[in-house]
């Protein structure tokens, strides 16, 4: 039986999109255990290092990885071993310089946007810190490309496995000990200022080892592969090829909304009484936008490899199947995101006393209005990724600069008002939810597509707001009876239950779907008896 060469071996391309949603999952999980550990005032300092460790990482799928597989695969299947060398040099030089240009921008952002509160913070050595975090998670998408080409399954596994496990622990537990270590200082100069800075530059520390230990994973797994089976490259020929993706601007786009959030809510907002404004902006962050993230991410994860369905229907213009196929997603996603979100807000108050060590009554409403995002920010994610696919990336484009154009006038105008951080919230749910409806407005005028709005929307809509409405209800007194965390699978346990009998009751479900899910054979029942 005849192998494959090493060139000829591909990875699935929606188990990559994956990977990097699930990288985004577990560096939005990190401030959930801040809050407990470094409290409010951490999180805020420990927000901005993180966001730009986000962008780097979703900066190095977009920006380096993508291309340099592409063109790395084409070169060595046309046995252009030589240029296939030279490019991974190049592109592994370019990317590692962009990478740390990009961390460099930190040390010099940082200060500009707590604007007045900077010296509360921490002052720009302290951001050299995360600097070697940013720029080794920005330069690790050359390697993982490269690896992508040359087949290199189980060292791509291993980075990215590396990567999760490094990032989630390091910056816990040096949070942690960073925590302990400022509460021996405050308690020396009897004040109560440097405990929370103190963990928020262990949480940084962790985010660059970890980030460096991947790197140098790479680098040696890359050194393996780089002449096994293959020719030497013998002698170069030097020519050129794309560096980078136009697709890696989005992250940065999203980054400057982030920066433009910041430095607005600490430029017009007034501080709370007995608190100031870091306070006010890490309890945002860590209760209300981060949880967001995290939820967005999970929802997200089983739909990717819907679109690289409906585009592989659309490559063979089979477009009344893949109008069907994403039609089916539409549905699907609506059925997962709308309870995700609703259970949520539903159980805000003991979730906000689980992440918060108490309760709080400005979390609760920051983690409410940030959840209503969820939907939008799942389906502006795959309609993006669903258009970039069929040849509409300036309709992305257009999308998204339109919903910036969006959050910042809405930013602007609520900032200026005194509004604090719930102009930073509102502008966020008003940029979104513009992308997502412009999105979906190209997408449908692309395909000829139009929705089913009864078992599309309706039905998903009207089952959880009954499954959420008795959490609502029970949630906020239970927990002075039970405790937040019985509380919490108390109710959410028989919601989502009473939610899937409704959907079987319904027709939410086709029959064939509900038997995949635990107890189908019942649910199948109820949807033959009551749904007729």
């Amino acid at each position: 039986m005849a192998t494959r060469r090493p060139d000829e071996k591909k990875l699935r391309p929606d188990r990559v999109s994956t990977s990097c949603i699930r990288d985004v999952v577990v560096m939005a999980f990190i401030p959930l255990v801040l809050d407990r550990v470094a409290g409010f005032v951490g999180v805020a300092v420990f927000s901005v290092p993180l966001m730009f460790t986000v962008a780097a990482s979703l900066c190095a799928e977009l920006f380096w990885e993508r291309p340099c597989h592409r063109i790395v695969r084409i070169l060595l299947q046309s046995e252009k071993y030589e240029d296939a060398a030279v490019y991974r040099r190049k592109l592994s030089a370019v990317a590692f310089l962009a990478g740390v240009l990009f961390a460099l921008s930190m040390v010099w952002v940082y200060p500009f946007l707590f604007g007045d509160t900077a010296s509360r913070a921490g002052s720009r050595w302290i951001m050299l810190i995360a600097l070697p975090g940013i720029a080794f998670t920005a330069a690790s998408g050359a390697p993982r490309g490269y690896l992508r080409a040359r087949g290199a399954d189980a060292g791509l596994a291993i980075s990215r496995a590396m990567f999760r496990v490094l990032m989630l622990i390091l910056p816990c537990i040096l949070g942690i000990i960073g925590m302990r270590y400022g509460k021996k200082v405050d308690a020396l100069l009897m004040t109560d200022r440097y405990a929370s800075v103190y963990s928020a530059v262990g949480a940084m520390a962790g985010m660059s080892l970890a980030a460096i230990a991947v790197w140098i994973e790479l680098a040696a797994v890359t050194f393996v592969f780089r002449t096994s089976g293959i020719p030497s490259p013998g002698k170069t020929r030097g020519r050129n090829y794309s560096y980078f993706s136009s697709e890696g601007f989005v992250p940065l786009l999203l980054l400057i909304l982030y920066g433009a959030d910041m430095r607005v809510f600490f430029s017009y907002s007034m501080p709370a009484e007995g608190e100031d404004l870091l306070s006010g902006w890490g309890r945002w962050f860590g209760i209300g936008y981060a949880p967001m993230l995290l939820v967005s991410g999970l929802v997200l994860l089983p739909f990717v490899i819907y679109v690289y369905r409906v585009h592989a229907r659309c490559g063979r213009e089979d477009y009344p199947s893949a109008r069907g196929k994403l039609a089916g997603m539409v549905r699907h996603v609506m059925i997962l995101s709308l309870p995700a979100a609703a259970f949520v807000c539903a159980l805000a108050v003991p979730v906000v006393s689980i992440l918060a060590g108490k309760p709080d009554d400005a979390g609760t409403i920051c983690l409410r209005l940030q959840m209503i995002g969820v939907p939008f920010a799942v389906f502006a994610v795959l309609f993006a990724l669903l258009l970039s696919k069929i040849g509409g990336m300036r309709a992305v484009w257009v999308s998204v600069l339109i919903g910036t154009a969006v959050h910042a006038v809405v930013l602007i105008l609520m900032g200026r008002a005194g509004k604090g951080v719930y102009a930073c919230i509102t502008a966020r749910l008003t940029g979104i939810a513009a992308t997502t409806l412009l999105l979906a407005f190209l997408l449908s005028a692309m395909l000829s597509y139009r929705q089913e709005l009864i078992h599309g929307f309706a039905v998903p809509f009207i089952c959880t707001a009954v499954a959420a409405a008795p959490m609502a209800a029970l949630g906020a007194a239970l927990p002075g009876v039970i405790g937040e965390v019985l509380t919490v699978i108390f109710l959410a346990v028989p919601g989502g239950i009473l939610y899937l009998i409704l959907l079987s009751v319904f027709r939410g479900l086709a029959e064939y779907e509900l038997y995949k899910l635990p107890g189908g054979g019942a649910l199948v029942t109820l949807s033959r008896i009551f749904g007729r």
